[in-house]
């Protein structure tokens, strides 16, 4: 039994440590870039902007989001080691160099110095096959050099190029109690949610506002670190929801600007759309009524004259003609020339009737016409910015609010503009 245990034990070390080996990544040895100036000496600037460069591509390797692992003891540089090995920088060579460091694999290369830039070439060595296996040749301008983010950023194109390493990570979000929804980073949105998994991927490395989105739940929020090469998991368990709240990290709400509520905010708009229909049906209904009015007035047989003309002379002198057009103020307040019209009279007393009826038909229409283009107005902006600011629940909205005013007097109408933002 004993002696069972001990092999069933010895068993599982063995794959074990197969296991790791067989996870285990090769190491990589980054040697120090060599400065080169064929003018002349190089400065310090120059010499600095090597190390820089050396260092962001050790941090590369060092993050192990690649398919390597930095090697120990890799902090040598070019020049030394090919002065110490009397080495000509061939393959061989170099894969003796790296051997010496316990690497399987060597990345090394030169900075030179040309007018305005740097010429930085690259190479990746493998050193059990003493191949070259990938090259690279960049310019860095100088003031790109000087830039520390900036040279950063070489350093992790150069090494990705040579390394096939990836520059963007992905954030994968894995929802407990929900099939839906809607991924937001840095509050757009970047992917969806079914079947309780979504993930966005393509996202450099760095910190985000990771935010999820799901129909009858808090809006959940939690910063979140991308790192290259790397999928980034996020479980999330969403909290039912009858308002406005945000549950941040595991679910605790906090509160996240105003909820739902009356008025013509956001939440309100069901009483907003509701005048603005109002408005619009009452004053199309006036149109519609004073319009008909109006022209029934004008061009019903009560309105035109179609008898005599007649001229008749002021007591001042002065002449007052009616020429056989549908009357205006001046002629129907004329009672000379009613008289002059002798028995066509009554008839000119009905086409003043319809005169006095469109003077006041005229100005109502106008009146009821703004009244129906502000509600119509009204209602499409109102429907508008509830498509754009869904009640979502936890969405921060705010949206603009205005009245369309009548106004109507004897002389004419018009209308008011107001608008709160």
């Amino acid at each position: 039994m004993i002696r069972a245990l001990s092999l069933t034990c010895l068993a599982l070390l063995m794959i074990a440590a197969g296991g790791s080996t067989a996870m285990a990544k090769d190491t990589i040895a980054v040697l120090g870039l060599e400065v080169i100036d064929a003018n002349g000496t190089p400065t310090v600037q120059d010499t600095q902007v090597a190390k820089d460069l050396t260092e962001g591509l050790r941090a590369r390797a060092k993050a192990g989001t690649g398919p390597f692992q930095l090697a120990a003891g890799s902090d040598k540089e070019l020049a030394d080691l090919k002065l110490l090995n009397s080495c000509d920088e061939t393959p061989p060579c170099m894969a003796a160099i790296g051997n010496q460091m316990g690497a399987t694999v060597l990345m090394y290369g030169r900075l030179e110095k040309q007018k305005g830039a740097y010429q930085i070439t690259m190479k990746l060595l493998d050193v059990r096959t003493k191949k070259v296996e990938k090259s690279s040749s960049d310019v860095i301008p100088v003031s790109q050099a000087t830039n520390a983010a900036e040279l950063q950023g070489w350093a992790k194109k150069i090494y990705g190029k040579l390394t096939g390493e990836t520059s963007t990570g992905i954030v994968a979000v894995r929802l407990r109690n929900a099939d839906h929804g809607t991924i937001l980073i840095n509050g757009e949105e970047k992917g969806n949610i079914a079947s309780g998994a979504g993930q966005v991927a393509g996202l450099n490395e760095g910190k985000y506002k990771l935010a999820v989105e799901s129909e009858g739940f808090h809006r959940w929020e939690q910063d979140v670190t991308v790192t290259a090469g790397q999928t980034t998991t996020v479980p999330v368990e969403l909290e039912k929801s009858g308002g406005g709240d945000v549950a941040v990290g595991t679910g605790s709400g906090s509160d996240v600007g105003p909820g739902p509520g009356p008025g013509p905010g956001h939440g309100g708009g069901g009483s907003s759309g509701t005048l603005w229909k109002v408005m619009a049906i009452g004053g199309i209904a006036g149109v519609a009524v004073s319009g008909g009015l109006w022209t029934y007035a004008y061009f019903s047989d009560i309105s035109p004259y179609d008898g005599k003309a007649v001229t008749v002379q002021n007591p001042d002198g002065s002449v007052a003609m009616f020429n056989g057009h549908p009357p205006g103020s001046d002629e129907c307040g004329h009672s000379d020339i009613r008289k002059a019209m002798g028995p066509d009279n009554a008839k000119f007393d009905k086409a003043c009737s319809g005169y006095s009826i469109t003077k006041i038909a005229i100005p109502m229409t106008i009146g009821f016409g703004l009244v129906a283009v502000g509600g119509i107005v009204g209602y499409m902006v109102t429907h508008k910015n509830n498509d754009e600011h869904p009640t979502t629940a936890g969405r921060r909205t705010h949206k603009p609010s205005f009245a369309v005013i009548p106004v109507m007097s004897p002389d004419g109408g018009g209308a008011t503009f107001r608008m709160e933002w």
